[in-house]
């Protein structure tokens, strides 16, 4: 496999990975507001509408390298009605992500294309600073349980 296929399988990834990632915050988004808890379907809703803007910009890249936009088979959302679970399942995708852009960085350098790899690097940002925020969720959730939430409006 030549580095540019392997640059363009991790696009891929990337790119299954952001519409995988839209459906669990969608869904995420839909029952936390049917549980009432407002404040954080907004927040994975905000999470969807980012990763939808990222699609873009991964398919986008993809076509200026000279690759077909590939609809591969993603990750579908678990049933999962727990927000704890939801938070965890979420930190795992995010570290799972974190992994696959770094690996992503690393061919772009080999290969001297910036523009893949400051894509890249903005992704890695976003899903660090996404994971980061994830983990706050958890953790106020943890000491302070689903009442801490509902205060949330």
């Amino acid at each position: 496999m030549t580095d540019l296929s392997r640059l363009l399988e991790i696009l891929y990834q990337v790119l299954a990975g952001k519409i995988a990632s839209t459906g669990f915050y969608g869904d995420h988004s839909f029952k936390c507001r049917h549980f009432g808890f407002k404040a954080l379907a907004q927040f994975f809703k905000d999470y969807a509408i980012e990763d939808l803007q990222d699609i873009e910009t991964v398919a986008a890249r993809l076509l200026y390298l000279g690759a077909r936009i590939d609809y591969r088979k993603h990750a579908t959302p678990p049933q999962i009605d727990d927000i704890k679970e939801m938070l965890q399942e979420d930190m795992a995708q995010k570290e799972a992500s974190v992994h696959r852009i770094n690996e992503g960085i690393a061919i772009a350098m080999e290969l001297r294309d910036n523009g893949s790899r400051l894509l890249l690097e903005k992704l890695l940002v976003t899903e660090e600073r996404q994971y980061d925020q994830l983990a706050v969720k958890l953790d106020l959730l943890n000491r302070f349980g689903e009442a801490y939430l509902l205060k949330q409006g």
